[in-house]
């Protein structure tokens, strides 16, 4: 009896909505250059290896853990919610329309199965892991255990063995630091039951970084006051608002200066966010990232290979989506895990043909992969016309390839633009 009745610790569950069944995929999505990872679907036994992995394999490159789950196992969620926690990962879930209803409309993340824009039960326990949370629909109650092995126990080991899941839920909760008042709430709800957060209650304590990170990275990078912050938010809201610029010559200014502003404070949040998750991802897998390990750099070279081609030839063999613009179209492939983004353009004189190509690394690349990308550039194309540095030039007879730096706020990037002769 005993090894049975432990066997239905392993089972404790967070409910799976009706008609929803289908086991987790972890899948990565990137945002420009920014790596993220999706969790879609059903919290089973070995998710927790499946995050795992999937994050290790990225080399501390993952920022954003995006959550589309109707529930699961509450045993793996904790572990999941632990690990992010300690890597220093962000979370999403999905938001709420005007009728009170999810929404997972964004360009970066949405999941393949519509049923699956939900984060409950399962989905709330890894959501309160992250570091920062964003997102605006969440459903919670209270763990339980598989009801077909839970009905063999006698009364008083049912009850001691849901006092101890409830004291374990509460233990995790105040750990990711749920207050006390929305611990009552989830452990109050049936398991056969849901309960949805309110906008006010998630904006209050699920939006946004972790109280004392928020405080540190203010500390850290701010330039605003509390006044100027104000100032900003209503000058932009006014110019959302209206379709003409309804804004003083002096308001004009203003906002050009609060906009410089947020623009260096973000440039310092930005590279200081991404030095902490190294850090995090070095200490949690006692391993230094190797960020560069297994780069594609002959993609780099291969894209030389589009010039002069049309656009519905590459979209079909390539992965490119097409995004159109009044004059011109371009294509774009986002970057992966070992291979760079890759934007293709045509110009008004050729629509639909490509004419340049622009080749994006990560952001803030390492020595090592800067050196290894003009090893692979220099020996496909001959040494660069340059030779004291960036940016660098090869002449071919059909194109010529510039490799220089830009800058954004999230730190400088190697771009390899190459245009059609």
């Amino acid at each position: 009896m005993k090894a049975h009745v432990a066997s239905i610790v392993a089972m404790a569950t967070l409910a799976i909505l009706p008609g929803i069944a289908s086991s987790a995929e972890f899948r990565q999505v990137t945002s420009g250059t920014d790596r993220q990872l999706v969790i879609e679907g059903n919290i089973e036994t070995g998710d927790f290896r499946k995050f795992l992995d999937a994050v290790k394999q990225n080399q501390g490159q993952i920022s954003t853990v995006w959550i589309f789950s109707p529930g699961g196992d509450f045993q793996e969620a904790m572990k999941i919610g632990r690990a992010m926690r300690a890597l220093e990962l962000a979370s999403m879930v999905p938001t709420r329309n005007k009728f009170g209803k999810p929404q997972c409309d964004s360009e970066v993340a949405r999941p393949t199965n519509p049923a699956y824009c939900i984060a409950a039960s399962a989905g709330f326990m890894m959501h309160i892991g992250g570091v920062w949370r964003g997102g605006s629909y969440i459903l919670v109650h209270r763990p339980y255990f598989e009801r077909k092995n839970f009905r063999q126990l006698s009364e008083a080991q049912a009850q001691a063995k849901f006092a101890t899941l409830q004291a374990e839920a509460a233990s995790y909760m105040s750990e990711m630091g749920v207050p006390a008042q929305l611990q009552e709430q989830v452990l109050a709800t049936p398991s056969d039951g849901r309960f949805v957060l309110d906008e006010a209650t998630i904006k209050t304590y699920f939006r946004g970084d972790l109280p004392a990170r928020h405080e540190w990275l203010v500390a850290k990078c701010s330039q605003m006051s509390d006044s100027d912050r104000t100032q900003l938010d209503l000058l932009r809201n006014r110019l959302a608002r209206k379709s003409g610029n309804d804004l003083t010559s002096r308001e004009e200014a203003d906002l050009k200066q609060l906009d410089q502003l947020d623009l260096q404070e973000e440039s310092c949040r930005i590279p200081l966010t991404e030095s902490i998750r190294i850090t995090a991802f070095e200490k949690y897998f006692q391993v230094k990232a190797n960020v560069d390990a297994g780069q594609q750099f002959g993609a780099w070279v291969s894209a030389a290979n589009d010039l002069g081609l049309d656009f519905s030839d590459i979209i079909e063999k390539n992965g490119f989506v097409e995004q159109p613009f009044p004059d011109a179209s371009h294509l774009e492939r986002a970057a992966t895990a070992h291979s760079p983004m890759v934007m293709e353009f045509d110009v008004p004189r050729a629509l639909g043909i490509v004419s340049k190509i622009a080749v994006f690394s990560p952001p803030n690349p390492s020595k090592l992969y800067e050196d290894q990308l003009l090893d692979t550039l220099n020996r496909s194309w001959g040494a660069s016309k340059s030779s004291a540095g960036l940016p660098m030039v090869w002449q071919r007879q059909a194109f010529v390839a510039t490799l220089s730096r830009q800058g954004s706020a999230g730190g400088e990037s190697l771009v390899l633009q190459i245009e059609k002769n």
